[in-house]
């Protein structure tokens, strides 16, 4: 049985620690498997805390940061901030900040505005879709059946509410959002992309190449990961390789049918959010046919493909 996905929950002051303490006990309920972690609540009396923090931080597989107006800069929750993103290799699906007492999530400074964060409230009202799409990321890399959660997620959202509510309102005021600066955000927007581009563009070519090595240890993960996933899904891999000649990192995986495209469709927007490579499905066909039948709808060239039908008998899709 594979483990529990361990869970980091970042926090710092009185309300984001409160806040935390319900996150804490509420992610278990809605997702199995998963070991959500707190430094106040995890870290044994008269252990070097520090030592666990890191420890706890390089086992973690998912962050969540509780920000609040309060806390958004303070040093410890920037560096713990710091410490995930490096931890998940920048990766900003991995990491994402909870937004508390906020109007927009760009009101947010600092290095914590790297990543995609969810709101908490809007317009003073606890948001449902906020938690929502935070559960969501939390179950896509714990592997989850959506389907429970969400039954989970609706069936106890109002004592969530309550849990909440009690935390704020035993908090008092709370600093004001810092203004909505739109000049300077646009601003920083540009240099963003400006920044994605650049980097996208000079890493794109190595990082492909790396990822798509076989003895790539970060292959061998996703490989393994996604041979769990699909045969979750019903789908029972031959076997499942990575497709060196692809693009972007890719993954070929060999059944003896195709999937049905919804079900297709399906798992390789799971493989794509839980290990960043895309998949190209190739079935065995019982009788051979021409090169006119062959289709493959993944980004790779038709002198490939004829060469795989031709030696193996396949049809990609």
């Amino acid at each position: 049985m594979a483990d529990d996905v361990k869970i980091f929950i970042s926090w710092s002051g009185d309300l984001s620690r409160e806040i935390t303490k319900v996150i804490h006990a509420w992610l278990p309920k809605m997702i199995d498997r998963v070991d959500p972690w707190m430094s106040d609540i995890d870290v044994q009396a008269g252990s070097r805390a520090l030592q666990d923090i890191e420890t706890r931080l390089n086992e973690s597989a998912f962050g969540i940061i509780v920000v609040t107006t309060d806390n958004q800069e303070k040093t410890w929750l920037n560096f713990e901030a710091g410490a995930l993103s490096k931890r998940f290799d920048n990766s900003p699906t991995r990491v994402v900040p909870l937004l508390v007492n906020f109007d927009e999530f760009f009101q947010i400074t600092g290095p914590i505005r790297q990543f995609q964060g969810v709101m908490l409230q809007q317009k003073g009202e606890l948001y449902k879709p906020g938690m929502l799409k935070l559960l969501q990321s939390v179950a896509v890399i714990a592997e989850a059946d959506w389907d429970s959660v969400s039954t989970r997620f609706n069936w106890s959202w109002d004592e969530f509410c309550e849990d909440i509510r009690a935390v704020i309102d035993q908090a008092g005021d709370q600093p004001d959002p810092p203004e909505f600066d739109e000049k300077s955000t646009l601003l920083e927007i540009a240099r963003r992309l400006d920044r994605i581009e650049r980097d996208g563009t000079a890493l794109s070519q190595q990082s492909t190449l790396d990822r798509n090595d076989p003895s790539d240890p970060v292959t061998a993960k996703a490989i393994s990961r996604t041979n769990r996933m699909l045969i979750k899904h019903g789908i029972t891999p031959l076997r499942i390789s990575p497709d060196v000649g692809a693009p972007k990192p890719t993954l070929k995986v060999y059944v003896e049918e195709h999937p049905e495209p919804s079900l297709r469709s399906e798992v390789r927007n799971l493989s794509t959010d839980m290990t960043g490579y895309q998949l190209r499905f190739l079935a065995r066909r019982r009788t051979p046919r021409n090169d006119a039948d062959f289709n493959t709808d993944s980004p790779t060239n038709p002198d490939t493909a004829t060469e795989i039908q031709r030696r193996e008998g396949l049809a990609v899709q």
